[in-house]
């Protein structure tokens, strides 16, 4: 993609989020690695306002390069993730408000009985929480980005990630999803367990057919 695609795809993204209420007002924030370049939404504007001249464009050290606005506040939240994991090229942080409950209890998304949630994702985890805008809010984030794509920031949202930002962006909306059906299903008093047998059969096709394992710890 080139520069103008590159940023319209972000405004798309973003204003999806926007839209499907996965960020509200000034939430959020989502970003593109393009070679040794990043760009990413900026600080303190709502995503369904965004224009191509407000995405802003910087090297992996965080220089801003191009756009008329300041960068996320987050984005060395983005720029740990892509030094971490090359393979990444797009990075969504929302707050979809399913989702964001479980972080801020401090809870992983998980279920011995939902079975797309067991061979698709195991679970998503919990990463220690760090204060939001500072250096804290990743350090925790190595225990678990080379285990899975998807992970929730204690007491604030969640992120997911991509080989393309579409990608991360449909991350979002499974695990949104996801914690939506499982919070529905625990308001009519709890899941229904799978047995251990139903259980390793699963395991093994997540094996066997994703090559994935379960996230530890």
């Amino acid at each position: 993609m080139n520069n103008k695609e590159i940023k319209l795809e972000i405004i798309k993204v973003a204003k999806k989020l926007y839209d499907r209420q996965m960020v509200n007002t000034n939430e959020g924030n989502v970003s593109i690695r393009n070679g040794d370049y990043v760009y990413i939404t900026p600080s303190q504007v709502c995503k369904d306002e965004l224009t191509e001249e407000m995405i802003c464009v910087t090297d992996l050290e965080g220089n801003k390069l191009d756009g008329t606005l300041k960068p996320s506040s987050e984005i060395a939240l983005h720029l740990h993730i892509y030094k971490l994991r090359p393979d990444v090229k797009g990075i969504v942080h929302s707050h979809a408000p399913h989702s964001t409950a479980f972080a801020i209890a401090r809870k992983p998304i998980v279920s011995k009985a939902y079975t797309e949630m067991i061979y698709l994702y195991d679970k998503i985890p919990v990463v220690d929480y760090g204060a939001p805008s500072t250096p804290e809010i990743y350090k925790d984030v190595k225990t678990y980005i080379y285990q899975t794509d998807a992970f929730l920031l204690a007491n604030h949202g969640l992120v997911t990630v991509g080989k393309t930002l579409k990608d991360a962006y449909l991350l979002t909306e499974s695990v949104e999803s996801i914690a939506r059906t499982l919070l529905y299903t625990r308001l009519l008093g709890g899941e229904y367990p799978l047995t251990q047998p139903d259980l390793e059969f699963l395991y093994n096709a997540r094996k066997s057919q994703l090559d994935k394992d379960p996230i530890t710890p």
